[in-house]
């Protein structure tokens, strides 16, 4: 068995048609329309095995407040993804 090489890195916006199909795989599915709409949905860090997806982590961008009158935007990672077979 050879060994799997990956590149890691932001998912750019010509592949988020890729990222949401990936995504569709384990949850219930949303369309490519219905990803742009969610203000939550920033970005997302890809594993890519030449140009397929194999592994991902959506980032949602939400307002956190961490002292009074102080409010920052984080990133939250709520779901890992990765192809069954790895």
């Amino acid at each position: 068995m050879s060994p799997l090489i990956v590149e890691v890195r932001e998912v750019e916006p010509h592949e988020i048609d890729k990222l949401v199909e990936f995504r569709n795989t384990w949850f219930p599915p949303v369309s490519l329309e219905e990803w742009r709409r969610d203000p939550e949905q920033g970005f997302a860090v890809a594993a890519f095995e030449g140009k397929e997806i194999v592994g991902a982590i959506p980032i949602a961008l939400r307002e956190f407040r961490i002292a009074p009158n102080v409010v920052i935007q984080a990133g939250f990672e709520h779901s890992v993804l990765v192809r069954p077979d790895l």
